[in-house]
This record gives C-alpha cells, structure tokens and sequence, in this order.
C-alpha cells in the first residue's frame, strides 16, 4: 500500500469520524510513562551492551582519515 492512500485514509478516518465522549483513567496514563520509561531505559541498556563496538567501530574510522 503505498503511502498516499495511507494518508488519505487517515484523513477521512479522521475527518469523518463522529465524537467520542471518553477519557484516559489515571491507570492507562501511568501506563503509558511505564512504557516510555521501560523503553529509555531498554535503549540505555543496549547502548551499554554495544559500546565497546561502537567504540571500536569510531576508532576505525578515525584512523583511517587520519593515516590519510
């Protein structure tokens, strides 16, 4: 599906949708700064994990246009 059609189904989804009378609980707001917290804190982790190779990989890299 290409992504024109993606937007334009969007746009009428939400340009003809009727109102909706509803709200967000406290528990699904809590929810969802779970969520963004577990996956900061899942990014920091991996980040951690690989460092030695993204370290290795930015020395290579330096030293290449450096010996250049």
């Amino acid at each position: 599906m290409s992504y024109k059609k993606i937007i334009i189904y969007l746009l009428f989804i939400i340009l003809f949708s009727e109102k909706l009378y509803c709200y967000i609980d406290p528990g699904a707001g809590s929810y969802i700064i779970q969520l963004i917290i577990a996956g900061l804190i899942g990014i920091s982790f991996s980040f951690k994990l690989f460092w030695k190779k993204i370290k290795k990989l930015f020395s290579k890299i330096l030293s290449r246009k450096s010996n250049n």
